[in-house]
């Protein structure tokens, strides 16, 4: 007997669902649900396409085609379009809220980079952000809605070596982002915008888990959008079966 595989006319499929729990301290929380959708082997040489979408305290929306080179190549190209829109917060010093700020991002993309083997990917390019303020809570000052343009380069780079992403037993991950913008900020500009500029993109974050999550941030004013995140996950040798890393 002789078996002849017929290849299919369309890639693999693939939905994704996660849901994102926060809360802090003071008493807020807040909840994202998340979907994505992602269609593999748009082409010979191993194209895909992906989409997500969020709702929640954060809304979100976006595609993303991802080309490599050749089958198989560790270099490729990826084009990304997307929307989403995120609460801006401002504080008193005694760190209650004194106003808060929707900030709807609609975000361009545009990226080369080279895979890493098992290890991960780095990837460098240039990105365009339309930002759109507008006040939610607080004093009603027509002033302070305020739109603004973002062009520049970034690179990023992720490193993944969990054995499991669903429940990491052992191994580390990390995702780390930097980027420059072309204009800086102006003169006369609302003070939310300076306030954005100067507390929201450059935040350092790091992250250690052990069955659980701690999280500090450090403001560090470097002239540009600067952010990582890692996680560690030692060996558990009481857990069963545990894979190889990389798998």
């Amino acid at each position: 007997m002789v078996v002849m595989p017929v290849e299919r006319s369309i890639g693999q499929n693939t939905l994704h669902f996660g849901l994102n729990l926060s809360s802090d301290t003071p008493g807020s929380s807040s909840f994202t649900l998340r979907a994505a959708h992602e269609w593999t082997s748009l082409n010979d040489a191993g194209g895909s396409w992906r989409n997500d979408a969020a709702i929640g305290d954060d809304k979100a929306i976006k595609t993303e085609l991802y080309q490599p080179l050749w089958r198989g190549s560790p270099v490729f190209a990826a084009a990304s379009l997307g929307y989403q829109q995120k609460p801006f917060r401002v504080f008193n010093e005694d760190h209650t809220v004194l106003a808060t700020f929707n900030n709807s991002i609609f975000e361009t993309q545009l990226n080369a980079g080279v895979t890493l083997g098992k290890y991960g990917e780095w990837r460098f390019g240039l990105y365009r952000q339309d930002n759109d303020f507008t006040l939610s809570q607080g004093d009603p000052d027509p002033s302070v809605n305020t739109r603004f343009r973002d062009v520049g380069v970034q690179t990023r780079l992720v490193v993944d070596q969990f054995d499991n992403p669903r429940w990491p037993r052992a191994g580390y991950y990390f995702n780390g982002k930097l980027g420059a913008a072309c204009r800086p900020g102006q003169r006369g500009e609302p003070e939310v915008l300076r306030l954005y500029r100067r507390a929201c993109p450059h935040v350092w974050r790091l992250h250690r888990a052990l069955h659980g999550q701690g999280q500090r941030q450090h403001r560090c004013p470097v002239g540009c959008l600067c952010a990582a995140a890692a996680r560690w996950v030692p060996e558990l040798d009481r857990l069963p079966e545990r894979r190889a890393v990389g798998q």
